[in-house]
């Protein structure tokens, strides 16, 4: 092989490549939407360049030994290229921010912290809900909003806000319950005292439903006959009779060390607690 100034232009590996794929000039030239005999022109400007041929044309277009080796280096050399351009694009396009919810917060909830985030500089929003039972990986997003304190990874743990337990019952359909849906963070004996101590009968009641979901709280609330107990704020509507309980639950949000700074510069946890009480 000669000792030249061994540069190859990276549009000619890549046709290279894409020859040594289809066998064929023919096949790589439309893919690459260009003609024949710019698809040759580049084989033979890298063959001029190494000083050896690289694909035998008597065999249908196979690697040479020396072809091969390039080949391979090519493949290497186009994936670290495509690598490096990714990294400069996030960088350039600016902070993924990935964010995980409790699946019991409302949708206002959800509304505002979107909102929030809207406004502060981050280019890509990422959002996941989940339950209690299937807790996330603390140091797989920048920001958790739980009932719960979770473990500590990277970051810090902030009180946004503590409000009750209520029980709902819709204003339309009040007629003898039947059915009660209840959040997954009670217990059934819990739920069952509290109807007792304000006095709403059992008898009659032969549905009990436990669930973490605000969407399906609100939507049963439709269904005549229907209780639900859960936070004050799993329930928009407001057409429903609410009996505040002593039970009370809390609202956190787990941020991580870069999401520290913006979470107290917009007073995010001032907006929630507004939500909440609206």
């Amino acid at each position: 092989m000669k000792k030249s100034k061994c540069f190859i232009d990276s549009k000619y590996l890549f046709t290279l490549i894409k020859v040594a794929k289809y066998r064929s000039v023919t096949a790589a030239a439309e893919s690459l939407f260009m003609t024949q005999p710019a698809v040759s022109q580049h084989i033979k400007k890298i063959e001029s360049i190494v000083g050896v041929k690289i694909f035998d044309r008597r065999g249908g277009f196979e690697l040479t030994q020396h072809g091969r080796i390039l080949f391979e280096h090519a493949n290497k050399m186009l994936s670290m290229n495509e690598s490096l351009f990714e990294k400069l694009k996030n960088v350039n396009l600016g902070r993924r921010l990935n964010i995980a919810v409790e699946d019991v917060f409302c949708p206002r909830v959800i509304e505002c912290i979107l909102k929030e985030f809207k406004t502060i500089d981050y280019s890509e929003l990422s959002f996941t809900s989940f339950s209690l039972e299937h807790c996330p990986t603390v140091d797989e997003y920048d920001l958790i909003f739980t009932t719960e304190r979770l473990p500590r990874g990277r970051g810090v743990s902030h009180h946004i806000d503590t409000v009750s337990y209520s029980i709902f019952r819709s204003c339309i359909n009040a007629v003898t319950p039947t059915r009660v849906i209840f959040s997954s963070s009670l217990t059934k004996s819990y739920v069952r005292s509290v109807l007792i101590e304000h006095q709403i009968p059992l008898h009659d009641i032969i549905y009990w439903h436990t669930t973490s979901s605000s969407t399906l709280m609100n939507s049963e609330l439709d269904v005549p006959g229907t209780i639900v107990i859960c936070p004050e704020w799993s329930v928009t509507s407001n057409e429903c009779i609410k009996i505040p309980l002593s039970q009370l639950i809390n609202m956190y949000v787990l941020s991580s060390d870069d999401c520290i700074t913006n979470l107290a510069s917009s007073d995010m946890s001032a907006h929630i607690r507004q939500v909440c009480m609206s």
